[in-house]
């Protein structure tokens, strides 16, 4: 086991690999191609069903992103759309979706660019996490640069298994604050959740977002703002909407955001503490194959010493997980494997790497791809 020296890693509770050897270097979604993701799931069709089963395909969008674009085309609330877990945007994703009590003659017409839907028929059950059984992935790596590296590191991963940390995806690379904005909620200190997420900079973002956050923080002139911040930046701009009118209003602006994205903010920094937890038992060398950790919530009952520490750094206690005045983002314990054991297989083309591999739901590609290359999070992007 060697320390990241990535100040990535470090800030999202990534501080661990869990091999030794030198990792092999390169590149990923050079093309969307290189990221290939495709779900698993344990369907149960039905001729009589009120849910629409049907596979979305995309390639640019994250899952979320995809469902408010289908429901806004569909004349649907987003409530109606059912999905399992929220693929990678730059990668090309196959996964199922439920529609409640949608004709499907309409689905079938439906034409958006990087979107593609294909109705497989009706089932009595909507999609849901429950039934996911894991996702398959294969991925090529361009440009490596130790490409000898690639076998001993496999085996090591064979024997160890691999630290099932909470991926970069869910906290951010470009900005990765998602957390942060959690953990402001967490507290209830929700206009600093608010100006954490308007307003922060950082280094790898596009100037004239860079310029509209430091007006913002300079002058808080939210309609002003709002004629700066670009309009890829949607979700800053529905917040900015609502305060140019309700300058305190800072819970309802949260609010004015889709549900499933202001959900992500508290998860996330459910599983910061996850990955604390995480680094510092492996850091006690623990033995923990086969073993779960909490992803702790308002309701975890008996902390363990590691617990109590990280809960002491962070300065949360578990009562702040119930959120009074934003219940429906309150936290709830969840149980996840420390670990995970995967066979990878490997094929060398020229300068490139080409991995098959399986993950059990709710684990990231990037907690292996991590091992393997031991690059800047910021190649990940």
């Amino acid at each position: 086991m060697q320390e990241s020296p990535f100040k990535l890693d470090k800030f999202l509770g990534l501080k661990y690999y869990i091999t030794d050897c030198d990792g092999i270097g390169g590149v990923i979604r050079v093309k969307p191609e290189d990221f290939y993701v495709e779900e698993l799931y344990d369907l149960n069709l039905s001729s009589d069903g009120d849910y629409l089963i049907a596979v979305l395909e995309k390639k640019n969008y994250n899952t979320v992103d995809a469902i408010i674009k289908i429901s806004k085309i569909l004349g649907i609330s987003t409530k109606r759309i059912f999905f399992a877990g929220n693929k990678d945007k730059r990668a090309i994703t196959r996964q199922y979706i439920s529609i409640y009590r949608y004709d499907e003659k309409m689905l079938r017409d439906l034409r958006l660019k990087d979107i593609n839907i294909r109705v497989i028929g009706r089932s009595r059950e909507k999609i849901s996490s429950e039934k996911l059984l894991g996702n398959k992935f294969r991925i090529r790596i361009r440009y490596v640069e130790k490409i000898e590296n690639i076998e001993p590191i496999l085996k090591e991963l064979e024997e160890k298994w691999i630290p099932n940390y909470f991926g970069y995806q869910r906290f951010g690379i470009i900005r990765p604050n998602t957390h942060l904005v959690g953990k402001y909620i967490i507290k209830g200190d929700y206009k600093k959740a608010v100006l954490e997420y308007l307003c922060k900079i950082y280094p790898y973002e596009k100037k004239e977002a860079k310029v509209a956050r430091m007006f913002l923080l300079e002058t808080l002139d939210y309609k002003k703002a709002l004629e700066l911040y670009p309009e890829h930046l949607q979700y800053e701009r529905i917040i900015l909407k609502h305060l140019a009118k309700n300058p305190r209003d800072y819970v309802t602006a949260l609010r004015r955001i889709p549900f499933r994205v202001r959900t992500l903010f508290t998860e996330a920094y459910q599983s910061y503490l996850f990955n604390k937890i995480l680094s510092k038992k492996l850091e006690y060398e623990e033995n923990l194959k086969n073993k779960k950790l909490r992803c702790l919530g308002y309701d975890s009952e008996k902390l363990d010493d590691v617990e109590k520490e990280i809960l002491e750094e962070e300065g949360v206690t578990l009562n702040d997980f119930k959120i009074h005045s934003l219940p429906e983002l309150s936290v709830r314990t969840v149980y996840r494997d420390a670990m995970i054991h995967t066979k990878i297989s490997y094929k060398i083309e020229n300068d490139s790497v080409l991995l098959e591999f399986v993950l059990p739901k709710s684990s990231y590609a990037t907690t292996v791809l991590r091992e393997i290359m031991k690059v800047d999070p910021i190649r990940f992007t």
